[in-house]
């Protein structure tokens, strides 16, 4: 019986041992991550170097990763399209992928384009078999942002174009107080206010925002208007110019329309046509106008008058 039991506690002991061996020598193979060789350092008790893994290729093949940051030195992930160079005067689209991820392609030189705001392209970029090309373009937007407020010194909801300077040509279109990302350089900025306003030769810097306070700029024109028993009437509201007389904007009575401080003539298309000569309208403050009008006479309400009769 004495011999059964020392058996038994011999083979309890073999295990525990073989359990103890097996549990250390599975550890560092647990801690190394994918795609991460660990390297054992002699020297006890320093901590082991994680070197990454070597990128594998197919057969022939290479790879390009694009990087670009932000106004905020933050990554940039646009879509990036690859023409394969095939003389100095053209090349041929292949592919198209996403920045900041590596995109197989066969060894030769290629142009990229990218959707940045305006589109940007770089040339003479060369992909090697077995290896990866790396694009660092750095810094690569600027930030512009346009800050507006209303009358009521709150930020006013506005659309801003931006433009090459001497020209019509639009590059995009944008909201106020918002910072919006474009590729550095000089432009105009056409703010859609009532009447509109144009900021010249702006310069935008990459990795950074360009900050264009307008402060306050519009004043409330209320125009109301009413008819003989008092009630409201619905009619169209033109601003126009004191000095040309030409018209710069237009509104509804009986609503709040955010006009840019000046002098203007307002007219309001009654039946006939009333006018009200310069109005001045100051920035952050309400300007109430009233006419008493009559509205315009609707076609279809007007009768035919009775046929002639027949004789």
């Amino acid at each position: 019986m004495k011999i059964k039991n020392i058996f038994i506690a011999i083979v309890i002991i073999v295990i525990a041992v073989a359990v103890i061996f097996v549990t250390k020598t599975s550890a560092p193979n647990r801690a190394a991550k994918k795609g991460v060789v660990v390297k054992q350092d002699k020297i006890k008790g320093k901590a082991a170097v994680a070197i990454p893994e070597k990128k594998v290729f197919q057969k022939g093949m290479g790879g390009l990763t694009v990087k670009a940051k932000n106004s905020k030195g933050g990554d940039i992930g646009l879509r990036v399209k690859a023409f394969r160079s095939e003389d100095r005067s053209s090349s041929v689209f292949v592919a198209s992928f996403s920045s900041q991820k590596m995109q197989e392609l066969s060894p030769g030189t290629y142009d990229i384009e990218l959707d940045t705001v305006p589109a940007k392209i770089f040339k003479n970029i060369k992909v090697s078999e077995g290896s990866e090309t790396v694009e660092d373009l750095g810094a690569l937007t600027g930030a512009i942002n346009v800050k507006a407020l209303n009358s009521k010194k709150k930020a006013m909801y506005v659309l801003f174009k931006i433009t090459y300077p001497k020209s019509n040509l639009t590059i995009a279109t944008a909201a106020a107080n918002r910072p919006f990302e474009i590729v550095s350089g000089v432009y105009d900025i056409e703010i859609e206010t009532l009447p509109r306003q144009v900021k010249k030769e702006i310069r935008v810097d990459s990795g950074k925002e360009t900050t264009l306070d307008l402060g306050i700029v519009s004043g409330a024109l209320n125009v109301k208007a009413a008819d003989d028993n008092g009630k409201d009437v619905r009619l169209a509201v033109r601003l126009r110019n004191s000095g040309t007389n030409t018209i710069i904007a237009s509104g509804i009575t009986n609503t709040s329309i955010e006009v840019a401080p000046g002098t203007y003539d307002i007219e309001v298309m009654s039946a006939p046509s009333q006018m009200k000569k310069e109005v001045k309208i100051a920035a952050g403050e309400d300007t109430n106008i009233e006419f008493i009008v009559n509205p315009p006479v609707s076609p279809s309400s007007v009768k035919a008058p009775p046929s002639a009769k027949k004789k």
